[in-house]
């Protein structure tokens, strides 16, 4: 007499455990993704908010050199979201100033120093 052995649950229950494992793996690497994803983009965010502080304090410098040719010295712009600190100063070129500007936003650092001709209508600005 043969004896039958009933197979099909083991089946089904192996597979239910290999898709188990396989669906928890895929889910542990879409939220480490979403995760890293979320870091990068933060940074990406505070680099472009920290450029665009440093980008307003130049701006800033170059209104001051406008109103006074002969201007030159530190001035520290504070903002809700962050601060930046210009410093204006003469290059050896007549008519040519020197703004190094310093700012932070949300413990970046970013700093960026540019030459300002005065000698040209409208003044230039060049790295």
């Amino acid at each position: 007499m043969k004896r039958k052995t009933k197979t099909k649950g083991n089946i089904s229950l192996t597979l239910v455990l290999i898709f188990t494992a396989v669906l928890i793996s895929i889910g542990i690497n879409l939220i480490l993704t979403s995760i890293d994803l979320s870091f990068n983009s933060k940074a990406f965010i505070s680099a472009a908010t920290n450029r665009s502080i440093a980008r307003s304090c130049i701006e800033d410098a170059a209104s001051k050199i406008k109103m006074n040719n002969t201007y030159t010295g530190v001035f520290t712009i504070t903002m809700s979201n962050g601060s930046c600190t210009a410093t204006i100063a003469n290059s050896a070129t007549s008519g040519v100033k020197i703004i190094s500007v310093s700012s932070v936003y949300d413990s970046y650092n970013y700093s960026e120093i540019k030459k300002l001709d005065t000698n040209t209508s409208p003044f230039t600005i060049s790295n």
